[in-house]
């Protein structure tokens, strides 16, 4: 089995384990990585579309649609930029950083669970590794 069929069979059942494991709370994997995104890694907590976007590599439609289901369930608001009125932001609300904060336990144990009996040399050499794969992919287009 070549590498390209295994990552693609680890995403696949990734994200339907995953998926599956959300439905109970209404969510999806990928709501919750933007949820996660704005938590972690966007200043104050607020990102634009665009930015979204880019970072997941996913088109326009896609991510407004992301975004406007979780704006739906009370997780993030629209924002206004104060620079240009026509960048479309949305903030991680309160409501939104409890359900991580409530859900942050599970998460971590999966994520255990994915790593379970691999060292930490391995797992550091894993994460190399998968970031030269990426990194190899990118320099294709």
């Amino acid at each position: 089995m070549d590498i390209s069929f295994k990552l693609k069979r680890v995403n696949d059942e990734m994200f339907k384990q995953a998926n599956n494991r959300l439905q109970k709370d209404n969510m999806t994997f990928s709501q919750l990585f933007v949820l996660v995104y704005l938590y972690r890694d966007a200043k104050d907590m607020t990102a634009s579309l665009k930015e979204l976007e880019r970072r997941f590599e996913v088109a326009q439609a896609t991510m407004a649609g992301i975004a406007s289901r979780l704006e739906a369930k009370g997780f993030v608001e629209g924002v206004i930029n104060s620079q240009d009125r026509r960048v479309k932001q949305i903030r991680l609300t309160p409501q939104g950083q409890e359900f991580l904060k409530k859900n942050h336990q599970k998460m971590e144990e999966h994520n255990q669970r994915l790593v379970q009996g691999l060292s930490e040399e391995e797992l550091g050499n894993l994460n190399r590794y998968l970031d030269i794969i990426y990194q190899n992919i990118l320099e294709e287009e």
